[in-house]
């Protein structure tokens, strides 16, 4: 079991971006979301990757309601979710100086960005 903080795993901000676009329909119900979990969407909601709203029961569980992957999440996925391209990423961070995982969220999509197009000639 996860220890509950308030901190940023961008992997696991991947894994729920895919569970999201592979599993659930348009406006999904997501049941019993951990606090950890919960801080993972609520950094994609802020980066607006993510739309969705909430209820909390016993203070521990989260129900995300009308759950939707935005054309920014989307695109974030595109960017990361294969293995090579992401390994390529963290490296292309480290390179620079930077852990890939450290930086702000929007900051690690730009640089995935910048990645992906140079890989393509763009």
């Amino acid at each position: 079991m996860r220890e509950i903080t308030q901190t940023k795993d961008l992997d696991r901000i991947i894994e729920l971006a895919k569970h999201v676009r592979d599993n659930e329909k348009p406006n999904a119900l997501l049941e019993a979301v951990s606090e950890y979990d919960f801080y993972q969407f609520y950094l994609m909601r802020d980066n607006e990757m993510i739309e969705f709203s909430y209820t909390v029961a016993d203070g521990v569980y989260y129900f995300l309601n009308k759950v939707n992957l935005t054309n920014k999440g989307h695109d974030f996925l595109d960017t990361f979710e294969d293995k090579n391209d992401y390994e390529n990423i963290k490296k292309f961070a480290k390179d620079k100086g930077k852990r890939l995982a450290d930086l702000p969220l929007d900051i690690a999509f730009k640089i995935g960005t910048k990645w992906l197009e140079n890989q393509m000639g763009i």
